[in-house]
């Protein structure tokens, strides 16, 4: 699986607009998602899967949800130490990682340098 349409907060909108798309299967959401939800909501497919890393200070209203069968994925980095879950699981998750990053497949992706890649296409 690969990232189809980057779309960032900034540019929601202007993004959503000119992209093909306006709902998906998967959400990945990398920040607070309170903010966002309802547009959130509106963009999922039934059937969907929403998943967040980052921690909340409210509840979040998801009870809509249920007749779409949308799945919210909740991922924290320590879930399996912190409660001795798995753990070989986790070695080989990140031995797996190591190993497409050291075959050139998997490869880090900043800010930076996706405007440098937007750049070299103009």
């Amino acid at each position: 699986m690969s990232i189809i349409h980057l779309i960032t907060i900034r540019t929601l909108k202007r993004s959503l607009e000119k992209s093909e798309r306006i709902h998906f299967d998967y959400i990945a959401v990398l920040f607070d998602i309170t903010k966002y939800l309802d547009i959130i909501k509106s963009m999922i497919n039934p059937f969907g899967h929403v998943g967040t890393i980052v921690g909340i200070k409210e509840p979040l209203e998801l009870a809509e949800w249920k007749n779409k069968s949308v799945s919210f994925d909740w991922e924290y980095m320590f879930a399996k130490t912190d409660f001795g879950y798995d753990l070989e699981s986790q070695g080989n998750a990140l031995k797996t990682i190591a190993e497409l990053a050291d075959a050139g497949i998997l490869f880090l992706l900043s800010a930076k340098s996706m405007i440098q890649e937007s750049m070299q296409r103009i």
